[in-house]
């Protein structure tokens, strides 16, 4: 079931962050504002996202950044890309499963700029081999990397391993109150995170874990 309506996450003189829950995964969506300039991203574009352009109708959308190329967050994509006339940027490991062809190919320690705020590109691989999170100040938009009690589902020993590093040597040497908005539910911290998985460390796992894996 759709959720129509959009959730302020920030309200700063320099940036606004806005969550737009959409589809029947209820995937997260997320603008990113520069009320100075009046300029917009939208981080990925979730099934159902198209019923609900009138959300986005009044910024002034520059660009699609998608987190991964998932189909749960990019159903709406061509629909939004084209309506709003605005390119699409990706990492080049999930490019092959868009329905469109990127404008811009993007990589780990890159920058985008949003009038006067700086989204820093992040590549967290692991629930995908291209698999981005997006630092914008205190916040990142953190896609399916890493959710509140755990990573994102794996598909092999391999891609959970990998997903485990991407979190311990990139999102956690964030500080602690960083807020992490993931692609699914609500938000949380670098601090709460780090804790979890710290005593998920400690108690330690059997060899070949992946899929569905939780800290606690």
């Amino acid at each position: 079931m759709s959720i129509e309506g959009k959730i302020k996450i920030v309200e700063q003189n320099h940036m606004v962050i806005e969550k737009i829950p959409s589809g029947p995964f209820e995937a997260n969506a997320y603008t990113v504002t520069c009320p100075h300039a009046g300029e917009s991203i939208l981080v990925d574009a979730p099934h159902g996202l198209e019923q609900l352009k009138h959300l986005l109708e009044e910024l002034n959308l520059k660009m699609v950044l998608l987190t991964h190329g998932h189909f749960d967050h990019t159903a709406s994509l061509e629909n939004l890309a084209e309506h709003f006339k605005i390119p699409v940027a990706v990492h080049e490991n999930d490019a092959s499963s868009l329905t469109v062809i990127p404008g811009l190919y993007l990589d780990d320690g890159e920058n985008i700029s949003v009038g006067n705020i700086t989204v820093e590109v992040m590549h967290t691989p692991g629930h995908t081999g291209g698999s981005l999170c997006f630092i914008a100040g205190d916040y990142v938009i953190c896609g399916d990397t890493v959710f509140p009690g755990g990573p994102g589902k794996t598909s092999s020993p391999e891609s959970f391993n990998r997903i485990l590093h991407s979190i311990k040597d990139k999102i956690f040497t964030l500080p602690g109150d960083t807020l992490l908005l993931p692609g699914h539910g609500n938000y949380t911290t670098v601090k709460r995170e780090k804790e979890l998985f710290d005593s998920f460390e400690a108690r330690g796992h059997q060899p070949g874990l992946y899929g569905d894996v939780t800290w606690i």
